[in-house]
């Protein structure tokens, strides 16, 4: 006999629900807006969408690289000049990567710039950076859906999130495509926290000495940090095969 399944009204899915149609509402704009443009002929030239808070983003590709490194700069390095460094560090070692990564350089330098976003004050919500950073970009700058995703996804996150009993992160952004996603967590595990280029083994070593024991971070690099060593190996190499 069939049942009827009452709507879910719990706060969890009312709030993923709002995250979802503020997206759809964006991509909504962003599609009539490359409509009319098509029936023009094209974009004008040098057209963007910017305000003072999130980087210009050309509604027909991905983001800026300078402005995206601007906009990381303003929620980042007032009050979290540590993290900048490390994030300027990490774009640094992105760039770095474009014998292997090729065109797809910049979109992974966009994501280094924006990765720890989640940590600023602007920005924190949940308390889970990289859910937050991904929902802020997703919802208030209608960042790139793989820019997003890979914010999302850094570095373990998926392993952080559970051990924070954070489905959410899982619900709301699916997994990368494997090589971006290893790229930027090789270039966020071969930076330290000054943005020096360090081993994979240095930086995980780092963190736990950072958090004690008994802390969700800690527990989750014991766990993440077989993965996040393989993901490091396998940058290397594809670097190695491809010459870098």
């Amino acid at each position: 006999m069939a049942t009827s399944l009452s709507p879910d009204t719990s706060p969890q899915a009312a709030r993923i629900h709002a995250c979802r149609s503020i997206t759809t509402c964006a991509h909504n704009r962003l599609q009539s807006l490359d409509n009319t443009s098509r029936s023009l002929g094209g974009p004008p030239a040098g057209l963007r969408l910017c305000t003072d808070s999130v980087p210009s983003r050309s509604v027909w590709g991905v983001m800026d690289v300078e402005s995206v490194k601007l906009m990381a700069a303003r929620l980042l390095q007032p009050e979290l000049g540590r993290r900048w460094e490390h994030t300027r560090g990490v774009a640094g070692r992105a760039r770095s990567l474009s014998g292997l990564l090729g065109e797809r350089t910049e979109l992974v330098e966009v994501a280094a710039w924006l990765h720890d976003i989640g940590y600023s004050p602007v920005v924190r919500a949940t308390g889970f950076h990289p859910l937050d950073g991904a929902r802020y970009l997703r919802d208030v700058v209608v960042a790139d859906d793989v820019v997003c995703r890979l914010v999302a996804h850094h570095s373990g996150a998926l392993v952080e999130a559970g051990e924070r009993g954070i489905p959410e992160l899982a619900d709301e952004f699916d997994l990368p495509d494997s090589e971006l996603l290893e790229a930027l967590t090789y270039c966020d595990m071969t930076a330290d926290v000054d943005g020096c280029p360090v081993t994979v083994e240095e930086r995980l070593s780092e963190i736990l000495m950072r958090y004690p024991s008994e802390h969700v971070v800690h527990r989750s690099v014991v766990r993440s940090g077989p993965a996040l060593m393989r993901a490091a190996a396998n940058v290397q190499r594809r670097l190695g095969a491809a010459g870098g």
